[in-house]
């Protein structure tokens, strides 16, 4: 099954991000693809300089999503609108547009979307 997860809030905001981080990995194990398109504030968690102190680091752990075979998206517009340029997304993430989101939603066999 192909599992489309989209988030809007900010990665500290709330748990949204901690929600689908742990659903994604749940849904990796039992051989699911997953793919992540992160929105609005939430892709503050593309930002390879993101220092979060004691607490999770959520860019950490979304590269080890990736790394387990996820998909990791955000929306372009949305990192220019907040300051971020490409040499500040983590590696292997994507900076996409609206028409990467509609095929992802398109090609899903389940989409999730968490927000405010």
């Amino acid at each position: 099954m192909k599992m489309l997860f989209i988030v809007r809030a900010g990665p500290y905001a709330f748990e949204h991000m901690h929600t689908v981080v742990a659903l994604s990995r749940a849904a990796l194990a039992k051989g699911h693809e997953v793919s992540v398109f992160l929105s609005e504030d939430a892709v503050v968690a593309m930002n390879a300089n993101a220092r979060t102190g004691q607490n999770v680091n959520l860019t950490e752990e979304l590269a080890h999503l990736q790394a387990e075979g996820a998909q990791v998206q955000g929306c372009g517009a949305c990192c220019q609108f907040r300051g971020q340029q490409r040499c500040d997304i983590t590696e292997g993430f994507k900076m996409a547009g609206i028409a990467s989101l509609g095929k992802m939603v398109n090609e899903a066999d389940r989409v999730m979307s968490f927000g405010y």
